[in-house]
């Protein structure tokens, strides 16, 4: 081994080593290679004088990386892109993401997921009918209410006749859409709204995606009919 850089991840120090020969290194008696699965990685472990030392070789790169603990969340491959980062880019270390973070980023991608195969319960598309209709019913009362107005920035009917609205409203609908399934998932997961409210409000700033879990929870409650058509279904 020759210079070391030290960097860290998620605040545990991480050497950055130059291996001569890394098929010696890791033939080594005291090496053990650890059954983690990830493409562009190896993982092993060695014992030292104080406690164990496991190192990550980047196959890509073919740098080598040893620290005395793997990352608390498992993450192999944010390991390696915050090291990229680091080294490649001068940025700063990454911070470990909380369960909140976690949670929302694995619910938008089921939900992002279901939206692209079309799967959709059949009230997830009775919801989306609704929605899409009470929203065009506003854009439209609004346009309808601007389309005299003295106003010279007030487009809003010219856009609506022009279809621009149209489409706009395609995209809140697919928006609201995505709240509700997100939130379908984190509840089939175990996690209620005041559960995510406390993770969120407990280590980060994350009002506005509370506010569109919020929203995807009590679904419901946004449209009129669907109130009442609940209290039919539960009947």
């Amino acid at each position: 081994m020759e210079d070391v850089i030290y960097l860290s991840h998620y605040g545990e120090k991480v050497e950055l080593v130059w291996l001569h020969d890394i098929r010696a290194f890791l033939d080594q008696e005291k090496c053990q290679l650890l059954p983690i699965v990830e493409r562009n990685a190896i993982v092993a472990k060695m014992d030292g004088e104080n406690g164990p030392i496991y190192t990550i070789i980047e196959r890509s790169t073919s740098r080598a990386y040893q620290t005395r603990s793997l990352p608390e969340d498992g993450d192999i491959k944010a390991f390696l892109y915050d090291m990229s980062r680091q080294i490649d880019l001068s940025k700063e270390p990454m911070k470990m993401p909380s369960l909140f973070v976690k949670l929302y980023d694995t619910a938008e991608k089921a939900a992002n997921e279901r939206i692209k195969k079309g799967e959709l319960s059949n009230r997830d598309r009775l919801y989306l009918e609704k929605m899409t209709e009470m929203i065009r019913e506003k854009e439209k009362a609004r346009a309808e209410a601007e389309k005299d107005s003295d106003d010279p920035f007030s487009d809003t009917y010219d856009l609506y006749v022009s279809g621009w609205t149209e489409t706009a409203i395609q995209e809140e609908t697919e928006s609201r859409l995505r709240n509700k399934l997100m939130a379908d998932y984190l509840n089939s997961m175990g996690f209620d709204y005041e559960t995510m409210e406390k993770l969120a409000t407990k280590t980060d700033d994350k009002r506005e995606e509370l506010y569109l879990l919020k929203d995807g929870y009590y679904y419901y409650k946004n449209i009129p009919f669907f109130q009442r058509y609940l209290q039919e279904e539960n009947a």
